[in-house]
């Protein structure tokens, strides 16, 4: 009974010790609260101010904006301030738009979004929600889009906020304009023109005005187009907004274009031109450059025509690159990786705190309790670990779903790019052969159909690629030879009367090999069928080998032919054909061989070449 009681009142001293070492702690907090509170609330107004001058920053400085906001996340993480700190990456989402870097973007606002469900600011979710799907839209994720934006207007609607809901409305308008549902694009931007009649938004209503004509063009109501442009136009004067009346000029100069009134057209096409240049847009600039082409086709000025196809196409190549979408793609991987960082940063965190309130209950009851608080720890650490585990093994299930899309999406970007290229060497040709039929002089004539030959050589390459579902990067060169035989006999007016002997090996090649032999093998077929059969008493034959030999690739022309002039020198040769063989050997590194007997022969040992290891 003695050691009972020494037993309580140990127990009984030990809750007691605990009770005022928390109860001083306790006064301790309380005290530097007091000292701190005024501190708090400076630091607040501090960042409230920083916020402020980021946004009236954010056009004309983006750069020193991120450095604003960059500042006002900091302080709001110390301070703990959860509010300011959602507000702060909302900014940062921002100013990266701007500067179209739209991964960043996308990441900053996603953080802001998460913080402000925590916290319940709700009346405020709505525009960040907005902001998101904008830059899935941005990056072309339509189905998220939609999303996100049917999210940000039952917001908008719930609390009664016209201006953003008509915002919402503009953007689905766009969404379905780039669906191809030019109905629903149209409601859904007069919806917007509505809404920002009645709050007499004079900027928004000139944008929906220019929204509804681009859709009036995709409709071919062009009359519609100039109305609602020309009304766009004057607002946007009057507000001084160079963008705005840049995108209203556009669309005057497209209705124009399509009603055959040529001179107004052009007029405002150049006119849109100049605002373009000031204002740095490249895609607004690509659209004119297109359109003054087609202008000066239908005038019949083909210099000029051709001089702005040429700028429609490599401004086209550099907005299209691949290396853009690359890079994209890069740095989506880096947010997933580094979103997995923080949620493993916020379990440990959670850990730390459990195992702290775990160590004061154990202290408390240790002496009565110590068997069972063993059993509870051991479970609920099992417990814990089977949530991460679970947790992890979605987490890699779902980055190797994003990494699938992402392989998915790149196919599908190459192939488009292979389709434009082929369509727009298709379209080259075309004027090409335009061009030709305005010509009398033979030598000229001649030129443009060989430079005709040689782009039709190159576009059966991206044809190829395009078709090919599973590839996209690689040519399958004995369906390319024969493909390039056929249309260039039946071009030369041989049809089935000529004998075709080939000895092609099924080799698969990487595109930068294929483009020059395609070129080098057009040029020496041109030439056999130019010339080798003046005869008309030869039956033709032409023999074409193609295959591995040694470590070359073995390529072998051969006719039964007139046979070349006595003393031909390909080196001494003036003929461009042929000098531009040599170029290209001298790219794949190759040997060439001429023979007159019997006829010609020409052979080509090529040392630098990229043969696909597998389709």
């Amino acid at each position: 009974m003695i050691f009972k009681g020494r037993f309580w009142v140990g127990i009984l001293w030990v809750i007691l010790l605990l009770f005022f070492i928390v109860r001083a702690s306790f006064f301790a907090d309380l005290t530097l609260l007091a000292q701190t509170g005024e501190n708090k609330i400076d630091k607040k107004k501090n960042i409230d101010r920083c916020l402020e001058k980021a946004w009236e920053n954010i056009e004309k400085n983006p750069a020193y904006s991120l450095k604003l906001g960059d500042s006002a996340l900091k302080s709001a993480i110390e301070l703990e301030d959860k509010f300011l700190e959602a507000q702060a990456l909302n900014l940062l989402g921002s100013v990266c738009f701007k500067e179209a870097n739209y991964p960043k973007a996308l990441n900053y606002f996603l953080q802001s979004l998460k913080i402000k469900e925590q916290i319940g600011e709700l009346q405020t979710i709505g525009s960040t929600v907005l902001n998101i799907g904008v830059v899935y839209e941005a990056l072309g994720n339509i189905p998220q889009a939609f999303k996100y934006y049917s999210k940000a207007e039952k917001i908008f609607i719930q609390y009664n906020d016209t201006l953003n809901l008509a915002s919402v409305y503009s953007n689905l308008g766009n969404l379905y304009s780039i669906q191809d549902s030019a109905q629903q694009a149209l409601m859904y931007h007069q919806k917007a023109l509505k809404l920002r009649e009645a709050i007499k938004d004079l900027h928004g209503v000139s944008v929906s005005l220019v929204n509804i004509a681009e859709v009036y063009i995709t409709l071919k109501n062009y009359r519609a187009v100039v109305e609602n442009a020309q009304k766009a136009l004057k607002n946007f004067k009057a507000l001084g907004n160079l963008e705005g009346q840049a995108v209203a000029i556009l669309n005057l100069g497209a209705a124009y274009l399509h009603t055959g009134q040529l001179h107004l057209a052009e007029h405002y096409l150049l006119e849109g031109l100049h605002l373009a240049r000031q204002l740095g847009s490249r895609q607004q600039i690509l659209e004119i450059y297109k359109d003054l082409s087609l202008v000066y086709e239908l005038e019949n000025n083909y210099a000029r025509a051709l001089e702005y196809y040429k700028r429609f196409a490599a401004l086209k190549d550099t907005l299209f690159s691949e290396e853009k979408h690359k890079a994209i793609a890069e740095i989506q991987a880096q947010y997933d990786f580094e979103k997995k960082e923080r949620q493993i940063e916020l379990l440990n965190k959670d850990k730390k705190i459990s195992e702290l309130i775990a160590a004061v209950i154990s202290i408390l009851l240790v002496l009565v309790l110590t068997l069972a608080l063993n059993f509870y720890f051991r479970f609920l650490s099992k417990k814990r670990a089977n949530a991460l585990l679970t947790e992890q093994k979605e987490q890699l299930q779902r980055q190797k779903e994003q990494l699938q899309r992402s392989e998915q999406e790149k196919s599908m970007l190459l192939r488009e790019l292979h389709h434009r290229v082929k369509n727009n060497l298709q379209v080259l040709s075309s004027m090409l052969s335009l061009q030709s039929s305005q010509l009398t002089d033979p030598v000229a004539l001649a030129a443009l159909e060989q430079g005709r030959f040689r782009v039709e050589a190159i576009s059966l390459i991206h044809q190829g690629l395009y078709k090919d579902e599973t590839n996209v990067s690689k040519v399958q060169i004995r369906e390319y030879i024969t493909n390039l035989f056929q249309n260039l006999m039946l071009a030369h007016g041989f049809s089935q009367r000529l004998q075709f002997v080939t000895d092609i090996e099924d080799l698969v090649l990487e595109v930068e090999t294929a483009i020059p032999l395609g070129l080098i093998l057009n040029e020496l077929l041109i030439n056999t069928f130019k010339y080798a059969f003046r005869d008309s008493s030869i039956q033709p034959k032409i023999s074409l080998t193609f295959k591995h030999l040694g470590d070359a690739l073995y390529l072998a022309v051969q006719d039964n032919g007139v046979g070349l002039p006595e003393n031909f020198d390909i080196e001494k040769s003036n003929s461009f054909g042929f000098k531009l063989v040599k170029m290209l050997c001298r790219q794949l590194k190759a040997d060439i061989h001429i023979s007159s007997e019997s006829g010609t022969k020409v052979e080509i040992f090529i040392r630098k070449y990229k043969i696909a290891q597998d389709l």
